[in-house]
This record gives structure tokens, sequence and C-alpha cells, in this order.
């Protein structure tokens, strides 16, 4: 099992590991739209775990100038609390570094609040923020 850059390629299994892990996700094609551009432009920040060619993890990382964020995490259910969401995180945190970027953020969907404490465990604090969205479609 190892930790390789996220490939347009990995997108339809990796669109399935966060349905099955429970990931609040958009109908496939609008993912498809948001993410694959991500991975077409600028994938390394974006990681998969990979078992033997099956996608097992994921951790897609953005940055916009000023801080990075994480946009999904996962891990397959059966391989969850085993340390391999923290081998994601470090993976992208030491690019990060790399590149001198000094702030990361989660954002937590309200359904995936068992997570936080996930975050937490990894010296991320909870910022008194409300994220507002609107689509401009």
């Amino acid at each position: 099992m190892h930790v390789r850059n996220f490939t347009p390629e990995d997108f339809d299994k990796a669109y399935r590991l966060w349905k099955d892990v429970g990931l609040w996700v958009r109908p496939y094609d609008q993912e498809l739209s948001k993410f694959g551009e991500m991975l077409r432009l600028k994938n390394d920040l974006c990681f998969v775990l990979d078992d033997d060619g099956e996608i097992v993890g994921t951790i897609l990382g953005a940055y916009d100038g000023r801080s990075a964020s994480i946009h999904r995490l996962a891990v397959k259910k059966s391989l969850q609390r085993k340390g391999y969401g923290r081998m994601l995180m470090q993976t992208l945190e030491d690019v990060l570094k790399e590149k001198g970027i000094t702030k990361m953020m989660a954002q937590v969907h309200i359904s995936n609040k068992n997570v936080v404490n996930f975050y937490k465990n990894l010296g991320y604090k909870e910022d008194p923020l409300i994220t507002l969205t609107k689509d401009l479609q």
C-alpha cells in the first residue's frame, strides 16, 4: 500500500470510495466537473492511497495563495483507525511545507461531525467561521 499522486483516471474509483464511506457528494457529473478540472490543472496536492490498484484512500489539497484547504479526505471503512488518514494528511502537509505554505484548513460537512476529533488530534483547532456558498450556474 502506498501514497501516490491522484490522476484523472482515478476519479471513478475515488468517487465510489467517497460514496461508500458516506461523504457528502454531488451527483457524479458535478463532482467530475469540480474535481476533474482541479486534477487536470494541478494534481501535485492531490493523493490516493493505492492498494495494488484499488483506491482505498484519497485527499485533495488546494491552495488559494493564502492558505491551503483539504477536500475529500477518505479512507475505506475497513481501513479506518489504522493510521492511513494520518498518512494522507502527513503527505499533503509535507508537500505544502516544501512549497512554503504555512496554513491549512479543513472544512467538515455537518453530516460528518465525527471526524472533527481526528483533525483535533492532528493539531487543528476550530475557528468561529460560518461557510456560505452560492452556485453561480
